[in-house]
């Protein structure tokens, strides 16, 4: 995912990608070639050389989240964080609090949201065209590259059934209970 936004950046009006980073030097240093632009095998070396930077963009796993969230908040960047915030509620507080703390914009990536079928859902929903919803049901089919991508190292409701709560309130306006 973090190659693909630093790609979707790159290409968008106002808006200069600084430098790239990942914890394979490899992949760093391929993308940032690719781009143009510095690349970095560690989070801290990259906001210590870009202390003008205006904001970041974090794709790491969930479970890698809080760290480099917590980093950039108090470098005072404005963030893109990848969902969720973090893999506990510790961690994800943490991460809100100190971005409401400093006074910093933190924008959570539920890009399904801007899926033109999900958007006429809740377009149906709002209107009143289904009725009330009163119990809903969600199901996402994904390639079995992404079982091997998280067997291991999270769970199916942590990196996918994230979506479906999300989508879930804010198709209906209701929180999950």
């Amino acid at each position: 995912m973090g190659g693909r936004f630093a790609r979707i950046a790159s290409q968008l009006g106002g808006v200069e990608v600084a430098a790239v980073c990942d914890k394979s030097p490899e992949t760093a240093e391929k993308l940032g070639k690719e781009l143009g632009v510095k690349y970095y095998g560690d989070h801290k070396a990259m906001l210590a050389a870009h202390k003008d930077a205006q904001g970041a963009v974090i794709t790491t796993p969930e479970w890698a989240h809080a760290e480099p969230a917590l980093d950039a908040i108090n470098a005072g960047l404005a963030l893109f964080l990848e969902k969720p915030v973090a893999d506990t509620v510790a961690d994800s507080r943490a991460v809100i609090d100190a971005a409401k703390k400093k006074g910093t914009l933190l924008l959570v990536d539920h890009t399904v949201r801007f899926d033109p079928r999900y958007i006429a859902a809740q377009e149906a929903v709002k209107r009143g065209d289904i009725g009330e919803p009163v119990s809903v049901c969600a199901k996402r089919n994904v390639p079995l590259v992404i079982g091997d991508y998280v067997n291991g190292r999270t769970n199916l409701p942590m990196f996918l059934g994230v979506h479906e709560t999300d989508l879930i309130c804010w198709i209906t306006g209701r929180r999950v209970k």
